[in-house]
């Protein structure tokens, strides 16, 4: 997704500077930019690349689309490295990446939720594998200058975006969904529409659903149940073909976002006395595999 967003931008006439901690990653586009695969036309686009962050305090905006167990990482790293007019956004997966980026950077962070889709084919390659929305939008809810500037950038750079006055329902819609979505893919290795045809796991995944909507009610944040049920076969269904993130981590033998999604649902059941059995077993589950990779 980073190698999506950056190539893009760069695209539509944007200085970009990319940074991935793979030395792989890094090298394969310093040789041959990053190359996107979107439908049946192959290109490249130069991007300069480093491993490390370096002083950014000439950057207006600072994008984070690391894995959300790294967002407090990066978040120390990046205190003192940016100026103080820059913009962070965060279009992360998983809950608490705002809030965690805030604690460190302040009041510059914005927070948004993206349904792009991109597929790693190799280092420095990848396939576009579905357009989505991108919504942006200030903690607090307002309509500033900076956040209508962002999502005017997104525009240019081809990505259907928007300013959200609900930024934390559209965070938490996204990643209620997910944690229905993605660690049912990865337990079963099924794409997203093969996991839609088997009725047990259509009801487990409603289930899930129906944990996360009652902790985000308890968090402050409505969502509504029968939207989120329809909203949850129309994505199974548009992105039938898609491996999901999560999957696509297991395949890979990576560690996955399982404790940002359904992990994070769990703590909060705790909090507030509400059960959250399904997602403790997925949880459970998906852990167990983690484990699985060193064992194998």
């Amino acid at each position: 997704m980073g190698c999506l967003f950056a190539a893009k931008l760069v695209e539509a006439g944007n200085h970009v500077i990319l940074v991935d901690n793979d030395p792989k990653t890094v090298s394969a586009i310093r040789k041959n930019g990053v190359r996107i695969k979107e439908g049946k036309t192959h290109r490249r686009v130069l991007v300069p690349i480093r491993k490390s962050l370096g002083n950014l305090t000439s950057c207006d905006l600072v994008v984070v689309m690391v894995k959300a167990y790294s967002t407090r990482l990066v978040a120390r790293v990046l205190r003192g490295k940016i100026g103080s007019q820059s913009t962070i956004l965060t279009l992360q997966n998983g809950l608490g990446n705002a809030e965690a980026l805030s604690r460190w950077l302040g009041n510059r962070v914005l927070a948004g939720s993206t349904t792009e889709a991109s597929l790693r084919l190799g280092p420095g390659e990848i396939k576009h594998t579905g357009r989505g929305t991108t919504l942006v939008g200030e903690l607090d809810g307002s309509k500033s200058r900076r956040v209508v500037n962002v999502v005017r950038a997104l525009e240019r750079a081809s990505f259907a975006s928007h300013v959200t006055g609900e930024v934390q329902r559209v965070v938490w819609s996204k990643a209620v969904l997910n944690s229905a979505i993605n660690p049912v893919t990865a337990l079963t290795w099924l794409r997203n529409g093969q996991v839609n045809r088997v009725r047990e796991l259509r009801e487990l995944m409603l289930g899930l659903l129906e944990e996360g909507v009652k902790i985000a009610k308890a968090e402050g944040v409505k969502l509504n149940l029968a939207q989120l049920s329809i909203t949850l076969s129309k994505v199974l269904r548009s992105t039938g073909q898609n491996l999901s993130s999560m999957l696509q981590d297991v395949m890979n033998g990576r560690k996955t976002e399982v404790r940002e999604l359904n992990g994070m649902i769990v703590k909060l059941g705790r909090t507030h006395g509400i059960d959250t059995s399904l997602n403790s077993h997925i949880l459970g589950l998906v852990l167990g595999l983690e484990t699985s990779y060193d064992a194998s």
